[in-house]
């Protein structure tokens, strides 16, 4: 991790504490009592400092704790931009949690933060990953929809969904769609 997104050693003394909590439901106030000395000060100070801290939580694949965390940062009017909400979809990912995903791109949206590529590509790969096929291409049209370019990643995600749920003909339509804007499929397994 570059330096200017390490975390300094008392944020590496509250990731330790926050894993110490462990995988799954956490207690919203032993969180709140955890990360009281970061919301108080070097959050406020240097943003990157929580997104540090978020980006261990999803490689951990810990979404419950991630979502957890975010969603202190905005009850203490904290700064959560769309880095912020990007990494908890990855931990969302990287966990299988594909509802808590879409409740993510959901809150995005209300907080008026407009979601990119990355959180569309993420929130599909999870519901790809999931089997939910239909969710996959529903987000890709609302993807486009809403003036964003899917990217190859977005695309081969999709497909693969509508192939692990059988469905040949919206699979063969998105390959043409790549075809047609110059995108190459990766194989996503």
């Amino acid at each position: 991790m570059p330096s200017a997104l390490r975390p300094c050693s008392t944020g590496d003394a509250t990731l330790r504490q926050l894993q110490r909590l462990g995988p799954g439901p956490v207690d919203e106030q032993e969180v709140r009592r955890i990360l009281a000395p970061e919301l108080s000060g070097p959050w406020r100070r240097t943003p990157k400092l929580s997104t540090a801290l978020l980006s261990s939580l999803a490689k951990q694949a810990q979404s419950d704790l991630c979502c957890q965390v975010l969603c202190l940062m905005q009850t203490e009017r904290l700064c959560v931009d769309l880095i912020h909400y990007n990494v908890a979809t990855r931990a969302c990912r990287r966990g299988g949690r594909w509802q808590r995903a879409l409740e993510i791109l959901g809150q995005m949206r209300e907080m008026s933060i407009q979601p990119d590529d990355i959180t569309y590509g993420t929130v599909i790969s999870v519901c790809q990953a999931a089997g939910h096929w239909q969710l996959a291409l529903s987000l890709l049209s609302t993807m486009l929809g809403s003036k964003i370019t899917p990217d190859v990643i977005s695309y081969s995600a999709t497909i693969s969904s509508c192939e692990k749920g059988g469905q040949w003909q919206p699979a063969l339509d998105l390959l043409c769609e790549m075809r047609a804007g110059r995108l190459f499929c990766l194989s996503i397994y």
